[in-house]
């Protein structure tokens, strides 16, 4: 990936003095926005959000437009040339098509059940085992004599790929496993299920849910941070090509100290 230059144009304002009064037209010019198209997933939308909102302070006439969808159904419209760029927490590759890629942030799965579960720890082989539908009994981990149900997140979301890339590798989630389209319907499936467990962005959790440690280490953006919790990924924004003009200075901006130290509010930055 090549590393982005940041360029400070330094613009002269030239004004002229005349002997005649000008003329005003009759209805003054709207003026003109520069207008950026960057679509992302919903584990995302928080950084983008506050991204953008931030940026917007600094540079009022950039109007930021975007939706938000899937990775999958993402990568099908960046394809299709209806949006510009992607931000996304899974980077895919493929035999066709090479994109671009800048590193935005770091955030890491939590692994998570409900608040009255009282196991607080789980093996990595343990948490394969359970999502393989090996385990099926708390019990089995040091928990209470209660059935495990499997909450997982639908097919083409960017968290599930990477929980297939962290946790199971070549293995398969079991079938029995309840697919759940957002993380605010895992969270609230989850709330209403005591056996229930699941994955989210440690970023997407909230209180009254109980967030395990893996092998001992508990997800934090410290942990995140210096590499000691396993389950951590990296928040990409994604292109067909490397960005030029707006495009090119809202995400050196992202990558630079002042963006940096906004993500640092929800997100382990980049190291």
């Amino acid at each position: 990936m090549k590393r982005m230059k940041r360029t400070l144009a330094i613009l002269a304002i030239m004004t002229t003095v005349g002997c005649t009064i000008p003329i005003q037209p009759a209805t003054p010019p709207d003026e003109e926005l520069a207008s950026v198209q960057i679509n992302n997933t919903q584990s995302t939308t928080l950084l983008l959000d506050t991204l953008k909102n931030t940026y917007q302070d600094i540079q009022p006439e950039i109007v930021f437009n975007g939706i938000e969808n899937n990775h999958e159904t993402n990568l099908a419209l960046l394809q299709n040339g209806d949006t510009t760029f992607v931000v996304t927490n899974h980077l895919s590759y493929s035999d066709s098509v090479t994109f671009w890629a800048a590193p935005l942030a770091q955030d890491g799965l939590a692994i998570i059940t409900h608040a009255d579960n009282p196991v607080s720890n789980l093996r990595i082989e343990q948490l394969r085992r359970i999502y393989r539908g090996y385990i099926t009994n708390w019990q089995d981990v040091g928990g209470a004599d209660l059935d495990i149900t499997l909450l997982s997140r639908e097919s083409g979301s960017g968290t599930r790929a990477e929980f297939e890339r962290l946790v199971m590798g070549q293995q398969r989630t079991s079938p029995n496993a309840q697919v759940v389209a957002s993380p605010a319907a895992t969270l609230q499936r989850l709330i209403e299920t005591p056996g229930a467990i699941a994955y989210l962005p440690l970023s997407q959790t909230t209180t009254g849910i109980r967030i395990l440690a893996i092998d001992d280490v508990r997800p934090s953006f410290t942990t995140i941070g210096n590499n000691s919790y396993s389950l951590r990924y990296t928040i990409y924004i994604i292109g067909l090509s490397e960005p030029e003009g707006i495009y090119r200075n809202f995400i050196g901006w992202m990558q630079g100290a002042e963006g940096q130290n906004v993500i640092r509010s929800h997100y382990a930055p980049l190291p």
